[in-house]
């Protein structure tokens, strides 16, 4: 049935409602700008661990109803939950696998040995990552801290079952995926299309990055361009060669135009300064210096005696006329 007074079905309001809630990673440019940060300081965070380096890239987002789409066979995948004091239901941490044998590849420089078929896990494979798991959610933590210090902790592992009833099972909320890539040091300009060693995901409640929506959709800002030192330098030794005229004024005097029609050489001119007064010295028009003029193995030379006071000069200047 349709509301009279607008004419709009309440199931269609409903349908925009939900739509204006729903987020588009792509469109978060803080968040992007998040993983990428992510990215890096996890790599230099696990190869402060690891004697063969590794290399970690960030992939890509996805939208999805609990842990839905994390792996297509779900006995390969190590999940562990991800707690905070934000969230009601805990999120959730993804690997497959096979990042026990990138674990072991990278932490102890071994090569793990190879075999058909599928093994099963150790403790020890276990405790490498779960110390990987840590090391992610600490990195991540810290890159997300200027939107919101979540308080992110990595949890214990469990099994796909267990962790879909913790999410709330059929009625288990969205959630933002983000997965990220481990290869090798020195392939980090791999493309998306090409397989990382390993893979990476954390996910969080879509209605808990709502709550930031506005701050994460805000555009980044322009990078400012980083001052160059020799550049600056060249211009301040440049500067310092250039070339000032100086001009040492005698006098000044206001002679009509009548006068000065019948100037005539050998004409003598009196000025109103004395021989023992101060003349000013001006650089670019602009008088800095008074000096007493002399002579030196016969030329004229200037003594600086005083500083002039623009301001000064100025009053003067109003009090004269």
């Amino acid at each position: 049935m349709s509301d009279g007074r607008n004419g709009t079905a309440p199931s269609d309001i409903g349908k925009r409602l939900k739509s204006a809630s729903e987020l588009e990673p792509s469109k978060l440019h803080r968040l992007a700008a998040i993983v990428e940060e992510t990215a890096e300081e996890l790599t230099l965070a696990l190869n402060r661990l690891s004697i063969d380096k590794v290399a970690v890239t960030f992939r890509d987002f996805e939208m999805g109803q609990g842990a839905d789409g994390i792996g297509d066979a779900g006995d390969d995948v190590l999940f562990a939950t991800l707690t905070s004091k934000r969230f009601g239901r805990p999120a959730y941490l993804a690997a497959p696998e096979t990042l026990a044998d990138v674990c072991i590849s990278a932490y102890f420089g071994a090569k793990p040995a190879e075999r058909a078929g599928k093994r099963a896990l150790t403790d020890l494979d276990r405790a490498l990552v779960k110390t990987t798991f840590k090391t992610f959610v600490e990195t991540f933590a810290s890159a997300f801290a200027p939107i919101d210090e979540a308080g992110l902790a990595a949890g214990g592992f469990v099994e796909c079952e267990e962790l879909d009833e913790l999410l709330g099972g059929p009625n288990a909320g969205r959630y933002v995926s983000m997965t990220f890539g481990l290869s090798k040091a020195g392939d980090r300009s791999a493309t998306a299309e090409e397989e990382p060693l390993s893979t990476l995901t954390l996910a969080l409640p879509s209605s808990y990055l709502s709550l930031h929506r506005r701050v994460l959709s805000e555009p980044l800002p322009l990078p400012q361009p980083s001052p160059d030192e020799t550049w600056s330098e060249a211009m301040v030794r440049n500067f310092e060669k250039s070339g000032l005229h100086l001009e040492a004024v005698l006098a000044r005097k206001q002679v009509p135009l009548a006068e000065v029609a019948h100037f005539r050489v050998g004409q003598t001119l009196a000025l109103d300064v004395m021989v023992s007064e101060l003349i000013t010295l001006e650089c670019e028009g602009k008088p800095i210096f008074k000096s007493q003029v002399g002579f030196s193995r016969g030329s004229y030379v200037a003594r600086f005696e005083e500083a002039v006071d623009p301001t000064q000069e100025f009053i003067n200047g109003i009090l004269s006329d």
